[in-house]
């Protein structure tokens, strides 16, 4: 393979410190993708996804909130989008409006409701984040996972954006998220970090990094760098 013209390899480690998250090292390793947006699941996908798999009906709220830290994660742990559809910092936490105007006035979300996705649109790299993040946040009550949402910065920083747009870029998610997982965990607003085993991208605390820039003196750099990979995914 010419790894130098190969377009599906991606990045699959950056570091996380204090200054936020930066890019360390692109590697040849393959990043399966979609074959472009227009195959994309859509956020009322997910939605079908969680009511046909996971549960037969979710309070409105409930579903708003798993809909944005599913996309959320997805970017911090994939490197790309779950779906396109935008997310807005309304007064009640993220709020999808693509799903919102399916079941606008009902306090909960079932099944049989017509919300106008399909569960059999995802990838199964893409159900096991909509899983892996649906385990992480599921002990939580709806009025907590409400309250979470509200307290961390995505939220915060679009709500109150003085430009009028409450837009919660892909960017905020990822970066905030991404953060999550290198921080101790007395200082997490995250319950659980989803665990995703094919994960394209690993975080790497600073003295994780120091580690990894000593094997890359080694006589076999490359060997030390995927030894290092496996050892974080374990």
């Amino acid at each position: 393979m010419d790894h130098d013209r190969d377009p599906a390899l991606g990045r699959a480690l950056v570091s996380v410190g204090r200054s936020g998250i930066r890019q360390f090292v692109t590697v040849t390793l393959k990043v399966l993708t979609r074959g472009g947006e227009s195959n994309m699941a859509s956020a009322r996908d997910v939605a079908a996804y969680l009511l046909q798999r996971r549960l037969p009906a979710f309070e409105a709220v409930r579903l708003q909130k798993l809909l944005y830290y599913m996309q959320a994660w997805h970017l911090a742990l994939m490197d790309s989008a779950l779906f396109n559809d935008p997310i807005t910092a309304n007064k009640y936490g993220p709020v999808v409006g693509n799903v919102l105007r399916q079941h606008i006035g009902n306090r909960v979300v079932r099944k049989t409701d017509d919300i106008g996705g399909d569960a059999d649109a995802l990838t199964d790299t893409e159900r096991q984040v909509v899983d892996a993040v649906y385990d992480a946040y599921k002990r939580l009550k709806t009025f907590e996972i409400a309250d979470l949402s509200h307290e961390e910065q995505p939220w915060k920083d679009a709500y109150y954006a003085h430009d009028g747009n409450r837009l919660i870029t892909h960017d905020a998610m990822r970066e905030y998220y991404a953060a999550e997982v290198v921080r101790p965990q007395t200082e997490r607003t995250t319950p659980q970090i989803p665990r995703v085993p094919d994960a394209k991208v690993t975080y790497l605390t600073a003295d994780e990094m120091q580690q990894l820039q000593d094997t890359m003196d080694e006589p076999d750099p490359f060997g030390g760098l995927l030894a290092a990979l496996q050892s974080k995914r374990k």
